[in-house]
């Protein structure tokens, strides 16, 4: 019989439940069973029970096919004798008799234990998948074609957005300013990126996202092109990188502040050399001298030989007290604090007051000034600084005045110490705040006053610079400073 030779399990049962045909598939299943086909109800090969299958809590498929005469597929569990599993999809199918009565069934097993040991291992990989879109803490998205598909509860709140479905709303384009960092558009540089990704299989690459309060901050983006349904879609994990890239911000502004500062030492180095060495060479040259005085007798000649070694070294001793000052800014500061500045400025008035006494000088101080945010002392070292270098360089001016106040209308606003003296040609105002610059060379000082204010404002984190219309037309100097809050 043809049935006989098919390899499947097939058998013919009927009305009465009773099997009037196994196949050879069939008799070896039952002898594996230890069942006699003699007399064996189909549910006996089912399930190995002397139970129908309804009082087992089963589908019964014969039952079935009788009242709707049509095909019907069930599957089963069978368990040997060390209770192994198999796996069986049952297709069970009508006979019908001259009258169009259903006979008999006739029943084929297919074995489908690997593939839904297949099946069962895809839907555990799925969910497995699923598990670590959800509670990885990048933020995941699933892009087809222009459209999110799918995001996870990271992408949500990376783009603080209320829910899934609102995120979802939108499309990718949506999500990115039309500008990015590098000055090419959003549009034009997606589009280039997302034709690698489908060429190359994936991309990994920095892109500035608009969050959904149009705040924009920086991600790193690694796209995958995943084949599904005859088509590739886009799998995308963004990663925030603000930490980092503020960090990178950080280390680049370090390294060219220690290029500025190296390029600043060479210049000090190279100041502090030629500076002290005038000094030496006085102290020398009149120590030769001084002996030769001494050996003829001159005393005369003696004593201004000590005034001149006494005053080369007052100046080396000038020299370096100031360089050591400087060398102090930056290392050694006190905690910032909200500094009146009003107070802080009559206070460096008084401390130059025999400065500019004796120079007749008149200060006239702003009233109301604000209240900045720094190192006290350091600041009063800077008011203190341009006070005393506005009255080195009054130069002849009959009726000298100061003035300190503040331009308030400008953001943010700048302080400036304002003279009537010598005033600055601008091809020289740049150079004003250099290592003992000295414009005018019979002026007192070492030339570090400036340099060090520079120094301080800096590390406030403010600007100096100088306003002058040239020779006779006096100078401002101008700062500004952290306000302290309110």
């Amino acid at each position: 019989m043809v049935l006989d030779a098919i390899p499947e399990v097939t058998v013919v049962i009927d009305r009465d439940y009773r099997l009037a045909f196994a196949n050879r598939a069939a008799r070896q299943l039952a002898a594996d069973r230890n069942l006699a086909l003699d007399d064996l109800k189909c549910h006996a090969l089912f399930h190995g029970s002397a139970f129908p299958c309804h009082e087992l809590g089963l589908e019964c498929p014969l039952k079935n096919v009788i009242q709707t005469r049509k095909a019907t597929m069930i599957q089963r569990v069978l368990l040997d004798a060390e209770g192994n599993e198999t796996h069986m999809e049952i297709h069970v199918s009508p006979v019908f008799d001259d009258e169009g009565h259903v006979q008999r069934v006739i029943e084929v097993w297919h074995d489908v234990t690997d593939r839904n040991r297949v099946q069962q291992a895809l839907r555990a990989s799925e969910e497995t998948y699923r598990v670590l879109f959800q509670q990885t803490a990048d933020a995941t998205l699933i892009i087809d074609e222009d459209r999110f598909v799918d995001c996870n509860d990271a992408a949500v709140a990376m783009m603080r957005f209320d829910s899934r479905s609102q995120l979802l709303r939108v499309r990718p384009v949506d999500l990115s300013p039309e500008v990015q960092p590098d000055g090419r558009s959003s549009e034009e540089k997606a589009a280039e990126i997302l034709a690698r990704a489908f060429r190359e299989g994936s991309q990994r690459f920095e892109w500035r996202h608009r969050r959904a309060d149009g705040t924009l901050f920086p991600v790193e983006v690694l796209l995958t092109a995943v084949p599904v349904a005859g088509k590739q879609i886009l799998h995308c994990v963004w990663r925030d990188i603000t930490d980092r890239k503020q960090a990178e911000q950080e280390r680049e502004e370090l390294i060219a502040s220690l290029e500025a500062q190296n390029a600043e030492l060479e210049r000090f180095a190279y100041s502090a050399s030629h500076d002290l060495k005038s000094p030496l060479v006085t102290v020398k040259g009149f120590l030769g001298l001084l002996r030769a005085d001494l050996a003829s007798g001159d005393h005369e000649a003696v004593e201004n030989d000590l005034e001149r070694i006494e005053n080369a070294a007052s100046k080396m001793s000038v020299l370096l007290n100031d360089l050591l000052e400087l060398s102090r800014i930056g290392r050694v500061t006190n905690d910032p604090e909200p500094v009146p500045f009003e107070e802080l400025t009559r206070e460096a008035v008084e401390l130059v007051r025999g400065q500019f006494t004796a120079a007749g000088a008149r200060i006239e101080i702003q009233e109301g000034l604000p209240i900045v945010y720094g190192d006290c002392q350091r600041l009063l070292e800077v008011v203190q600084n341009l006070i005393d270098n506005a009255i080195k360089y009054m130069g002849s001016q009959p009726s000298p005045v100061v003035e300190i106040g503040c331009r308030t209308s400008s953001d943010p606003p700048v302080f400036y110490v304002k003279d009537n003296g010598i005033g600055i040609d601008p091809a020289f105002q740049d150079r004003v705040f250099g290592l003992f610059t000295q414009l005018d060379q019979t002026a007192e000082g070492s030339g570090v006053g400036l340099a060090l204010v520079k120094r301080i404002v800096e590390l406030h984190e403010g600007r100096v610079w100088v306003e002058s219309q040239g020779a006779g037309q006096g100078a401002t100097f101008c700062f500004t400073l952290p306000l302290a809050a309110p």
